[in-house]
């Protein structure tokens, strides 16, 4: 049963995503997420949600994944013989144009359909929208309009997987700090706190040194030396996740 609910759900993403490439516009898919009975609308841009909605955006196309080992080349294959070229058919005359028929009546309206949704073990409510990326579950938050990655073994995120990097414009990790334009839409984790890139446009900074996780705890310092390097970066800041982490496994889909 479990597998079968998987299934319907997997053939429903992939109509869902149909659907959003119609009203996408440069890359960019608009909702309407409605807070009470958890249906969403896509639109073509934000402005058509009503005040009962949360206006949600997200990009078509995902992080970029590494790049894997090239495959040996097969054998080359024997070229076929060619055919002998066909007749030319003759082209026969365009019938008169017929009549235009009536329009017919207008049908009822369908029933907005339902998002498949994820809880925890304990029914914990996450998100929307739940699929799988690299071997974590990856979860729609309408109340952030963000995306979380959960570990399917710890029940929480990951800092490695994807792995979060700092960049700062003063040396030793210190002054300002700045995300990678790759976690536009997700939510990342710094010790023990939770934070989400800001809805703003990316700017080029000076960073002169940068950040990553330890795998023994806490995070690594690097120096770009004494000539900064421009790079496209994002500023974030703290949330408050509307569910308790680390989630209760194992996690259960409803449609």
């Amino acid at each position: 049963m479990k597998k079968l609910s998987m299934a319907l759900a997997m053939i429903f993403i992939v109509l869902l995503v149909w659907s959003f490439q119609c009203y996408a516009v440069e890359n960019v898919i608009h909702g309407c997420y409605q807070k009470h009975t958890g249906f969403l609308r896509i639109v073509k841009n934000g402005g058509a949600c009503h005040h009962s909605e949360s206006a949600i955006s997200w990009n078509i196309a995902g992080p970029a994944g590494p790049q894997g080992t090239p495959g040996p080349a097969g054998p080359a294959g024997l070229a076929g013989p060619a055919g002998p070229a066909g007749p030319a058919g003759s082209v026969g005359p365009r019938g008169p144009q017929g009549p235009q028929g009536p329009q017919g009546p207008q049908g009822p309206q369908g029933t907005p359909g339902k998002l498949p949704s994820a809880y925890d073990a304990n029914g914990q409510y996450l998100g929307i929208l739940p699929g799988d990326l690299y071997g974590l579950l990856s979860v729609f938050i309408p109340d952030l309009s963000k995306f979380i990655f959960i570990s399917p073994d710890k029940g929480e995120v990951d800092p490695f997987s994807p792995p979060v990097y700092l960049y700062f414009d003063a040396d030793n990790c210190a002054g300002n700090s700045y995300v990678d334009t790759s976690t536009r839409f997700q939510v990342f984790m710094v010790g023990s706190n939770y934070f989400v890139p800001d809805d703003v446009a990316a700017q080029s900074k000076n960073i002169i040194s940068w950040s990553e996780p330890d795998p023994n705890g806490g995070r690594l310092c690097h120096s770009y030396g004494s000539t900064p390097v421009p790079i496209l970066v994002l500023t974030y800041k703290q949330v408050t996740l509307p569910f308790t982490m680390p989630v209760a496994l194992p996690i259960n889909f409803q449609n």
